[in-house]
């Protein structure tokens, strides 16, 4: 059996889809899990990936050759414990920066252990493909939202009227409370993050920290994996 053969077929049979998420140059951990209702616990290689609801889209090339962008939610849970993604966000500034590995392969290439006869086929067979997390977009009690970006996007080259850094390019424009930027709060802030009751004291430093304080990390606008990218190859 061949990767590149099954996946030219009309019906490729079963495909599986991995996930690891390595938070560990975060100060966190690397979890591995995939999205397959029907499935339990799903060896590859020796690793054990388990099973949560996730929703993945958006990883399949663009016809315009530009780069993909997906997103990924995932139940706020795991290992049973309703809200830990929320509390690793919390703990890990919202995983903007981890890397997420995406490993497609076929279950027939599954390790043996996974069969109760065994398995003569497994194989390490799979295509993998490398994103990062720039942002979380959505965060509910039921589940967390995050969109990727490739390592490409993420290393500082112009990408359409944007340069990809750690810093919020609404603030680097000049648009802090723009519309943009969406901020909108009472709360003021110097560019040193130190409360204001100035209005003209009132900047955006453009760091993840000072949106942070604002309560308005969804609109921000820069990477935060935008520094880890070069140490992490």
């Amino acid at each position: 059996m061949n990767f590149t053969a099954d996946i030219q077929k009309l019906e490729p049979g079963n495909q599986i889809r991995l996930f690891e998420l390595d938070a560990t140059r975060l100060g966190g951990n690397l979890w591995r899990f995939h999205g397959h209702a029907q499935e339990a616990d799903i060896i590859w290689q020796g690793q054990l990936y388990s099973p949560i609801q996730i929703t993945a889209k958006g990883f399949d090339l663009r016809g315009d050759g530009r780069p993909a962008s997906p997103t990924l939610q995932v139940a706020n849970e795991l290992g049973g414990v309703r809200g830990a993604i929320t509390a690793i966000c919390l703990q890990l500034k919202d995983l903007a920066g981890a890397r997420v590995r995406v490993i497609e392969t076929f279950r027939h290439f599954l390790d043996a252990a996974n069969f109760p006869d065994g398995n003569p086929h497994a194989s390490d067979q799979a295509k993998i493909n490398l994103w990062y997390i720039e942002q979380k977009t959505d965060e509910s009690r039921e589940q967390v939202t995050f969109s990727l970006s490739s390592p490409i996007d993420m290393e500082g080259q112009m990408l359409p009227s944007q340069q990809i850094t750690k810093l919020c390019r609404w603030a680097c424009r000049g648009q802090y409370r723009g519309e943009a930027c969406g901020y909108t709060g009472a709360s003021m802030f110097t560019k040193k993050d130190e409360t204001t009751d100035n209005p003209a004291l009132d900047r955006c430093s453009g760091r993840w920290g000072s949106c942070k304080l604002r309560g308005n990390t969804r609109r921000f606008g820069g990477s935060m994996g935008a520094s880890l990218i070069a140490s992490s190859r």
